[in-house]
């Protein structure tokens, strides 16, 4: 070993106890959790208001960005009973269970640089005082049951005030309520329509269905906005999938969502660069084949392939391995696999290659696919399994070529290598000890083109697994699904007014509803609102009690939100 190589860190021994964060620092929500604007809106409302009724919808999933084949305009309602339970329980221990003088004090300290208060005494505390002496936050809240898909425009929950001395507190919440609200709601969206995909592809390809709730795998954790985050917006992925590195989404659903109750699904021993690169390019093989057959030498393993040549991998070390993944035991439900990762590069030329696939040698007919113009010059091509390069014209010529590993791509490859079975749709599937997962970017866009060009190449679906990440469940914001809550009702002096917001400068995404509204659905599952009813109409239809006066009603679980959402989905 060189001498570099061989010092050590210049680290000293710590003799002083960490610093400890005070829990208090944690207590900085409650009366200005939100929007600056809203500390005056209790003055600016009309003397006498005594109720507020507002709604929280999707209305628009135009920057949702969903395949236009799966976009049905409707998003899955997910999250809203955990949000109420943090809210809850944030105003519990930041206010509510805090001396009033103490919570007094935090709040005219804070306010004076939002709403032009000379000194922290100038700013009212009535308000404020009378809501601590209440001790609850006097709302109603009622939604739509969670893992049901409903279409946009439709109020997905409801919030009003139960008394008639806190009529400011209804939308003085919307702020918390919606940043803890969209995202949720945006990103079991789109794990849905993973999901679709990755049905419809198996269901043409005849892979095995059980398969795809394992096959979109969530490794979106390190992109999230801190571990909250990560814990409450990765759970979505597991209302439609079993696969995921989000270990804290785990703890979220058992804790708001009864996880302990049933299956919640899982994920398998793999390695990172930081393991693969510590003995150097010269010792990879060695690397490889010591952690799977010595360090996890039974079960499903993942290693990462791309430190330096993915393709020396597959097409060298992967062979030389042969004996050592047969040899692998299988563990207690009956796997034994090693699966390649790569983990950078185009993911479908990765995967399925370079080289366009075509379904004959018919030129007129590959004009029409692919546009090309006669004559325009050579092109490579592969037909069932073969390789040519093209030379257009009036009689084109098809020269057969022997394609490199990156033509070929990944899982041909692999299928050279350790062969497979078929199934009965006629397509191929990969030996079932070996497998290959690609998480690197994936969109919703991407895994399409991947399993369209795997299935015009002969491949089933089920071939590869994809890493759902951050590129996916972190470019997201409120847009996405136009999400928001508007006030559609007030009761003023004991008079009900009804309210809509319909401006003439916009496109009628931001018109509101009007009034009390009631939501029904249809057999087939469409969710309508017919607003400007009653209070008799409101208390109908498919908006169930949540939350009212700090007290929870119709709580859900995991499983029935599956069970909502996938309700034919086979069980584990």
């Amino acid at each position: 070993m060189d001498i570099v190589s061989s010092k050590k860190p210049p680290f000293r021994l710590c003799t002083k106890p960490p610093n400890r964060v005070r829990r208090e620092q944690f207590k900085l929500f409650g009366p200005h959790c939100l929007d600056s604007y809203k500390l005056g809106h209790a003055d600016q409302y009309t003397p006498g208001t005594e109720f507020i009724f507002s709604n929280f919808t999707a209305r628009s999933s135009k920057y949702l960005n969903l395949p236009e084949k799966w976009d049905d305009n409707k998003v899955v309602q997910y999250g809203v009973s955990a949000t109420l339970k943090e809210i809850v329980a944030i105003w519990d221990e930041s206010f509510f269970t805090q001396p009033l003088e103490h919570c007094l004090a935090r709040y005219q300290l804070r306010v004076p640089a939002f709403n032009g208060a000379e000194k922290p005494e100038d700013v009212s505390v009535e308000r404020l005082t009378a809501l601590h002496n209440l001790g609850y936050l006097p709302i109603r809240v009622k939604a739509i049951k969670e893992g049901r898909r409903v279409n946009i425009g439709v109020p997905l929950f409801t919030v009003v005030n139960t008394h008639a001395d806190f009529g400011w507190i209804t939308n003085s919440l919307e702020t918390h309520l919606s940043n803890e609200s969209w995202k949720g709601i945006a990103v079991a969206t789109v794990a849905h329509c993973y999901r679709q995909i990755l049905e419809d592809y198996a269901e043409k390809t005849g892979a095995p269905k059980d398969f795809v709730q394992w096959q979109g795998h969530c490794f979106a954790d390190r992109g999230m906005s801190g571990m909250m985050d990560a814990a409450k917006n990765c759970s979505p992925h597991s209302v439609s999938f079993y696969g995921t590195d989000s270990v804290s989404a785990f703890d979220f659903l058992d804790f708001f969502y009864k996880g302990k109750e049933t299956f919640l699904g899982g994920s398998v021993n793999a390695t990172e660069h930081s393991v693969m690169c510590l003995d150097g390019e010269d010792l990879e093989f060695e690397t490889i084949k010591r952690i799977i057959s010595e360090v996890h030498d039974t079960g499903v393993v993942s290693f990462v392939a791309d430190s330096w040549d993915f393709w020396q991998v597959i097409t060298d070390f992967m062979p030389r391995l042969r004996d050592v993944i047969v040899a692998r035991k299988f563990n207690s439900i009956g796997l034994s696999k090693v699966v390649v990762r790569p983990d950078s590069g185009d993911p479908a030329d990765i995967i399925c290659g370079t080289v366009k696939t075509i379904k004959s040698l018919d030129y007129a007919g590959m004009v029409d696919m692919f546009g090309i113009p006669p004559y325009e010059g050579e092109m490579q091509v592969e037909h069932k399994g073969k390789y040519y390069t093209l030379i257009p014209g009036d009689e084109p010529i098809f020269i057969e070529f022997k394609p490199t590993p990156e033509q070929k791509g990944a899982i041909a490859c692999l299928y050279e290598i350790f062969g497979g079975s078929t199934t009965d749709k006629g397509y191929k599937m990969l030996w079932e000890r070996v497998g290959l997962i690609y998480g690197d970017s994936i969109t919703l866009a991407r895994a399409e083109d991947i399993l369209s060009r795997l299935m015009d190449k002969g491949f089933a679906s089920s071939n590869v697994v994809l890493g759902i990440g951050s590129y996916t469940y972190q470019y997201l914001t409120r847009d996405s699904i136009g999400a928001a809550m508007k006030a559609t009702y007030g009761v003023v002096n004991g008079v009900g007014h009804e309210m809509v917001k319909n401006p003439k400068t916009d496109s009628g995404v931001k018109k509101s509803a009007k009034g009390l509204p009631m939501v029904t659905r249809e057999e087939k599952g469409d969710y309508h609102l017919q607003d400007q009813t009653d209070w008799a109409g409101e208390e109908k239809g498919e908006l169930q009690l949540i939350l009212e006066d700090g007290n929870f009603y119709n709580e859900t679980s995991i499983a029935e939100i599956r069970e909502e959402l996938w309700p034919t989905a086979v069980a584990a």
